[in-house]
Formats: structure tokens, C-alpha cells, sequence
């Protein structure tokens, strides 16, 4: 239940992703500074299992999670590793391609279902499908984007949200940074499961992050609650490192 979108700009890249969480999960932590593998990463946590979806780290990699709600059941006495810990432990990453390596070497099957995005100052963007059978690499061009996830109607929520997309960029002149912020604020088609800034009885948008990466520095900005609701953000700064 997440919405990705994400530009590629000269040096760097820009990124917003809606977290969408049943209403009774424990709330989130803000971002934080941390550090691993030598580099300093900040990254929101989660309430529940105290990992993360998003993170950026200091020499520009980020990485975003968004579940797959696939029947993947695991042996009696063998629960899964919560997702969020998969990607804490990738964000002492030096680059997109080091995490995607990392993720190459890590055993899945001990995680349920998931789609891992990762960008990186200069890199292409890219990202793994696991589906609890098999894992597959994605390229992450125009044409795939917004990525979502929904535990309702899935295919639905990913047509929807794509021509949400396709109507505001028309509106605006193209994918440029307001384009895809307004995006993810909005309520088209309506308020509701369908909307990028999604409403349903039992789960909501809960937060709106934003990350932008540049020559010099990584900057992510994280705005608890649904966007719509104008909570103040919090903002984490890092320059480069080296």
C-alpha cells in the first residue's frame, strides 16, 4: 500500500513516496541520523519492527520498500524477518549497484514478498521484485513509474494511479519536481483507495517523504500523516561524502 514516483536530475535525482499503513499500526519514528558501513544514512523507523521503507544515505543511495500482498506462507516456527530490516541493512550502501549486489547475496525466502527500489548519485535506477518464489531485476525508466503497491484491487490501484499521473503532467507540462509533488497530495479520482494520498476504512497514507540528491549533499524531508492533513515536515540534511 505505497505510491514511488522519482525524476533524474543533472547530478542527482528526486524521489517522493507515500507510505500507506493499516490505521492501528504503531506510529512511526522520524527520520534520525545513523551510521553504517562508514557512512552516515537517515532514514524514518518503523514503530512496530523498528526497521525502515526509506533511507538515504550520505553518499547519495537511497532505497524505498514496497510490499507485495502475495500468499507466501513460511514453515511453523519460522516466522519471516521483517522487510524493513532488509533495508536498514542496506543503508551503509556506497552505491545503488553495491546494495543490489548485497540484495543478490541475502536469503529472500526468509522475507515476505516485496519490490525494493534503489537510485544513486549518477547511477541508473533500479530495482528487485521479490515474489516469494523468485526475485527479478527491474529498470526503472519513465514508463514505469508511478510503482505501487495496494492489498486491494493492486492492478486497479496501478491503472488508477498512473493516469492520475499522466493527467496532472499534462496539466503542469511534464514529470518535473511540483508535478510529481502534487501528485502524490492528490485526491484524484477521489478521496479515497484509488487516490495517490489514499483513504479507506481500515488504512491511510500515514506519511509523505520526499528525498533529493544532488552533486553536493542528500537532503530528505518527512512529513508524518496523510499530506493532505498538513502536518509539519521533518528535514535531514547530509553533504556528500568525500
Amino acid at each position: 500500500m505505497c505510491t514511488l514516483s522519482w525524476i533524474v536530475e543533472p547530478g542527482g535525482y528526486a524521489l517522493w513516496f507515500n507510505r500507506d499503513e493499516r490505521r492501528e499500526r504503531r506510529p512511526a519514528e522520524p527520520p534520525r541520523i545513523d551510521a553504517a558501513g562508514g557512512l552516515r544514512f537517515a532514514a524514518p523507523r518503523d514503530g512496530e519492527a523498528g526497521g525502515t521503507w526509506i533511507f538515504v544515505n550520505e553518499a547519495g543511495v537511497a532505497g524505498c520498500l514496497l510490499n507485495l500482498f502475495r500468499d507466501h506462507p513460511f514453515p511453523p516456527g519460522e516466522p519471516p524477518i521483517s522487510r524493513g530490516l532488509l533495508v536498514l541493512g542496506l543503508a551503509g550502501a556506497p552505491s545503488a549497484e553495491a546494495a543490489e549486489q548485497a540484495l543478490a547475496h541475502a536469503d529472500l525466502a526468509r522475507y515476505q514478498p516485496f519490490t525494493l527500489a534503489l537510485f544513486g548519485r549518477g547511477e541508473t535506477p533500479r530495482a528487485l521484485r521479490w515474489d516469494g518464489s523468485a526475485a527479478t531485476r527491474l529498470q526503472l525508466d519513465d514508463g514505469a513509474l508511478p510503482l505501487t503497491s495496494s492489498g486491494r484491487d493492486a492492478e486497479g490501484v496501478a491503472r488508477s494511479r498512473r493516469g492520475t499521473l499522466a493527467r496532472i503532467a499534462a496539466q503542469r507540462g511534464g514529470l518535473t519536481p511540483s508535478t510529481l509533488e502534487a501528485f502524490h497530495r492528490s485526491h484524484h479520482p477521489d478521496r479515497g483507495p484509488y487516490s495517490p494520498c489514499m483513504h479507506r476504512d481500515e488504512a491511510e497514507t500515514v506519511s509523505l517523504t520526499a528525498i533529493a540528491v544532488n552533486r553536493t549533499a542528500s537532503h530528505l524531508s518527512y512529513q508524518p500523516g496523510a499530506p493532505c492533513e498538513g502536518h509539519p515536515a521533518v528535514a535531514v540534511h547530509l553533504t556528500a561524502a568525500g
